[in-house]
């Protein structure tokens, strides 16, 4: 499930995809949304995901990081997602 910013609500994937821009504006919502409640895990999933469409790696795992450490001991399913992400990441990360 990828989390729905304001950048995106409204908009079908397709659509906002195409948006010029709609990704940077996605990242500026999230790092808005983490000022705001910073103790929320669903900002961090946003920022992760965002961060991956940008091809900023290391940022989004340190994201996913933060999802996870939020999450605590909760298995919420955007929890488990960061997870196996996070894992896809390092996994990447070994073959080069």
């Amino acid at each position: 499930m990828v989390p729905v910013t304001k950048a995106h609500r409204g908009l079908s994937p397709p659509s906002y995809r195409a948006l010029p821009g709609a990704h940077e504006k996605a990242m500026a919502d999230c790092d808005s949304a983490i000022r705001l409640d910073p103790s929320n895990p669903l900002h961090y999933s946003a920022k992760a995901i965002t961060c991956e469409k940008l091809g900023r790696v290391e940022e989004a795992r340190t994201a996913y990081e933060k999802v996870i450490s939020l999450a605590g001991a909760r298995d919420l399913p955007y929890v488990k997602d960061a997870r196996e992400r996070l894992k896809q990441l390092s996994s990447a990360r070994r073959k080069t």
